[in-house]
């Protein structure tokens, strides 16, 4: 009984053990990672609008050229 009973305690406290960690990810780990994406998705979608900007500018000023030389 008392051997049963050790292993009940142990089963009890490795239950505690994984119930925190699942609960640190749940609550701490993986809201990180998500805000980690989100920054480094906003970053990039600015960066693709920075260079989409950039690209027309430098259009507008090659066919400015262009109309120029005629």
């Amino acid at each position: 009984l008392s051997e049963l009973e050790n292993s009940v305690y142990r089963l009890a406290n490795a239950i505690k053990k994984t119930q925190r960690r699942a609960n640190a990810l749940k609550n701490i780990i993986i809201p990180r990672f998500e805000s980690t994406v989100k920054f480094i998705s906003d970053s990039l979608e600015e960066k693709e609008r920075e260079e989409f900007t950039r690209l027309k500018v430098i259009k507008k000023q090659k066919d400015g050229k262009k109309n120029v030389s005629k």
